[in-house]
């Protein structure tokens, strides 16, 4: 499982650009299975190649089926979350298939790099997108070609860096940042980006207030400084244009999204921070038979508490949020409490946590991320009231051989019941197994 850190537009903020890696992906999505190879023809220069062929899950509707177009057949979009835990799940896996080749050489030198990157996909069927409004800009097709060109330049204490990505179909995405660093532990930051409507990449990973590389232009500053009496000050702005219409706005719309953080260490075994997030965003209403757009604002206010001692870790959260539309106000209240424990005989570590939750409906949900089995770094919406309880267990088997179990229990208090659609459950609770035997090699 190859993640090519080279692929064009991929990165957040400053790109250390280490080339091929193991994967961390911990479902069927997000990695490439491949081979890659870095050579250094001649200091300065770096050239990698890299080739994968990747199984994708991949929707494909009764509508669909066995229609073709180009003369190939016709997948609706690909299935990204990587389960397959009922039957409508089942039948999406390996339903497309993936081929990815590609290049980058790079120019390095101490202070200053600068790399052109280059890579063809090409899928064995045709995504064809819903025929949606909001899916008018989503990709299309079977195949796609990805080029850039990035830069770095080291300054005493400033960095600066920049991508720009050509997709295909001639449209562009761009990013420039600038890093200053002071003091031991203080920094300050901001970037620019700029992502064309009908860009299209199917690996980038830039940064992006709506989550993927089009239809948008922002800025995002951000500030880190220790202050007076162990305190430590952190702060985010992000402003973003979405110039044409998405899934949640059928027009040109605009979003802010502002971080506070206050955190303090007491002692050694004690820390404790406040954060305070303000996001607005335009939204759909619709009025008759129209859509109109609205603005949309979310307030969150966040109480981290940690308390370690020998071998026993505890952490408190508590969680609020006030969410707002043309008037009407959802609320949501998160509470939940750790204990971590690993023991000096036994070669385990044990985690448990228990959460409270009360959520009046989707737009005010709250999230929070869960420990599990590696390279399983999710999270978890709340929404609706109820609790949750997960307990999780990491276990050295032998020097090389590791066992992981997690545990999780779920259940409504109120009338809801668990999924929708194809997933639902029919039923107010809701357990998952986590299971998982790693080999270290």
């Amino acid at each position: 499982a190859l993640p090519i850190s080279y692929t064009v537009l991929g990165g957040l903020g400053y790109r250390s650009a280490h080339g091929v890696g193991v994967s961390s992906a911990f479902l069927e999505y997000g990695y490439l299975t491949g081979i890659a190879a870095t050579v250094v023809p001649k200091a300065p220069w770096e050239l990698t190649l890299f080739y994968a062929n990747t199984p994708l899950d991949a929707t494909i509707p009764a509508s669909m089926s066995g229609k073709l177009r180009d003369g190939m057949e016709l997948v609706q979009s690909i299935y990204l979350s990587g389960y397959h835990r009922t039957p409508v799940e089942v039948a999406k896996r390996h339903q497309l298939d993936e081929e990815l080749y590609g290049a980058n050489i790079t120019y390095r030198r101490p202070d200053w790099k600068v790399g052109l990157t280059g890579y063809r996909t090409l899928l064995d069927k045709y995504i064809q997108p819903a025929n949606y409004r909001y899916n008018y800009y989503y990709f299309s097709g079977y195949e796609n070609l990805n080029m850039g060109v990035d830069a770095t330049y080291r300054f005493r204490n400033l960095l600066s860096y920049g991508e720009i990505s050509l997709s295909q179909n001639r449209h562009i995405a761009a990013l420039a940042g600038l890093d200053y660093m002071y003091g031991a532990s203080s920094r300050l930051s901001a970037i620019v980006h700029h992502y064309d409507a009908w860009y299209w990449n199917l690996h980038a990973d830039a940064p992006s207030m709506a989550g993927h590389t089009r239809n948008e232009q922002g800025l995002t500053l951000t500030a880190v400084t220790p202050l007076l009496h162990r305190l430590r000050f952190e702060t985010s702005f992000a402003y973003c244009r979405f110039p044409e219409m998405r899934s949640t706005a059928y027009g040109a719309s605009h979003g802010t999204d502002v971080h506070l953080r206050l955190s303090r260490t007491f002692s050694q075994s004690f820390s404790a921070s406040v954060l305070y997030r303000y996001k607005r965003q335009d939204a759909n209403i619709k009025v008759s038979d129209e859509y109109e757009l609205h603005p949309a604002s979310r307030h969150q206010c966040q109480l981290d508490m940690r308390y370690d001692i020998d071998k026993w870790h505890y952490s408190l959260r508590a969680a609020v949020v006030d969410y707002c539309l043309v008037g009407e106000h959802s609320h949501g209240l998160l509470l939940h409490g750790d204990v971590k424990w690993t023991p000096v005989l036994l070669p385990l570590t044990l985690s448990l946590r228990l959460a409270a939750f009360n959520v009046s409906d989707y737009n005010a949900r709250l999230y929070s991320v869960e420990s599990g089995v590696a390279f399983d770094n999710s999270g978890t919406f709340f929404y609706n009231r109820g609790v949750r309880l997960y307990t999780v267990m990491h276990c050295n088997l032998s020097r090389w051989l590791v066992l992981a179990v997690k545990y999780s229990l779920s259940r409504y208090t109120d009338d809801h019941l668990f999924g929708s659609g194809y997933e639902a459950l029919g039923k107010s609770h809701r357990q998952q197994w986590h299971l998982q035997l790693r080999a270290n090699l």
